[in-house]
């Protein structure tokens, strides 16, 4: 067994949450619920070290509005940081900050096809910041997997792979070499004129919308 990996006593995964949206046009209702897991999952026994793996497409930009092409990024930040204080979202956040400030806990962000500004790493600076608050220690339970690696790790000493699964989809496979380079553009002001979406992005933003 690979001594390198993160081990765990507990593993939840969690898919397609897709908060995005305004009222009407949400794909997450059961907020309340979700939030009250998450604060269930922070609340185990202290001893236990436990992670919670939120497995792709976390957020949904394509049902935003107010991003007019297929990916919002020149505005990225703002976009995204909008849909985590959205009235309707916003708990959910709340738990996830409390369950990273707390002790053995790893919460880790997996990207999907419908949130790849989570490739970002201004969008990851928010986020985190978001997230660990006044515990900067608490930095260190949290985990951004936006390479396409997925997130392996080990629970009981059985090995596990966590992925969202758009990597074996040709129309929704994103390729994560243009998604660095994205990234560096974004950081240096770069022109962005050469990144193209994939098939199913486009499907849903233009199409299915």
């Amino acid at each position: 067994m690979p001594d390198h990996l993160p081990a765990f006593d507990e593993l939840y995964v969690i898919s397609d949450l897709r908060m995005g949206g305004e009222p009407g046009f949400q794909i997450l209702k059961q907020t309340g619920r979700l939030a009250g897991f998450v604060r269930h999952l922070a609340d185990l026994p202290a001893a236990r070290r436990v992670a919670l793996v939120l497995n792709g497409d976390i957020i949904d930009t394509l049902a935003e509005a107010r991003v007019k092409g297929c990916v919002a990024m020149l505005d990225a930040v703002d976009v995204v940081g909008a849909i985590v204080e959205r009235a309707a979202f916003k708990p959910v956040w709340d738990a996830l900050a409390a369950f990273v400030q707390t002790d053995n806990r790893q919460l880790v962000l997996v990207i999907g096809n419908h949130d790849i500004e989570l490739a970002l790493p201004a969008v990851q600076r928010m986020l985190a910041a978001r997230l660990v608050g006044s515990k900067p220690a608490a930095r260190a339970q949290l985990e951004f997997s936006t390479t396409g690696g997925g997130y392996p790790c080990t629970v009981g000493g059985a090995r596990v792979f966590c992925t969202h699964g758009n990597e074996t989809d040709t129309w929704n496979f994103n390729s994560y070499e243009d998604l660095a380079r994205l990234g560096r553009r974004v950081e240096l002001g770069q022109p962005l004129d050469d990144w193209h979406p994939n098939a199913g992005t486009r499907l849903v933003k233009e199409v299915m919308n």
